[in-house]
């Protein structure tokens, strides 16, 4: 299951946020807590058209789920301005609007995730305590794989982010910790 709209803002204050990314060959989703980076292949399968590094597009996240295209194993472009989805049985999912980078201009500024990824890759510190939002890390790994997944988490310190990797592919995701004043 490919559940990366749980990835996304709910709100109507940041609607840029309500989106799904496809950009250099991946998928980014982000409500600004967790962040969620894809392979393309593991989003819209390993023999899907769609998987290439061109592609720049935009995808309303809560289209993604009404349209339970979190369920789909076909995926195509219909004349280049829709994604059409089919489940595992050929029965048709639905269809959503797909979103360009100059129509975004008039939504929003998606965050540049690579760049958030990056600085997140900083050596790693001791630390004694680190506070983080249960409930976050559990959307997190459910937007990564779901809950048979098995995960691997790097801690890289109080204030820092800490990076859940996708032991059975090439998921990756990010969550912020909280600060928390234990005295």
């Amino acid at each position: 299951m490919k559940k990366i709209h749980l990835a996304t803002s709910k709100d109507k204050i940041r609607p840029h946020l309500e989106y799904i990314q496809i950009k250099g060959g991946f998928a980014y989703a982000t409500n600004c807590h967790i962040l969620v980076k894809m392979p393309l292949s593991e989003l819209f399968g390993k023999e899907s058209e769609l998987n290439k590094d061109d592609y720049h597009f935009y995808i309303e996240a809560k289209e993604w789920q009404k349209n339970k295209f979190y369920n789909g194993s076909t995926f195509t472009l219909d004349g280049g301005n829709y994604l059409e989805a089919l489940d595992i049985k050929g029965n048709r999912l639905g269809t959503i609007k797909i979103v360009t980078q100059p129509q975004f201009d008039n939504i929003g500024r998606f965050p540049d995730c690579e760049s958030v990824i990056y600085s997140s890759e900083k050596p790693t510190e001791a630390v004694d305590i680190i506070s983080f939002n249960p409930s976050l890390l559990s959307t997190l790994c459910e937007a990564l794989g779901g809950n048979e997944t098995k995960f691997i988490y790097t801690f890289f310190g109080r204030l820092k982010t800490i990076q859940v990797r996708n032991k059975e592919n090439l998921s990756f995701g990010i969550l912020m910790p909280i600060d928390i004043n234990m005295d």
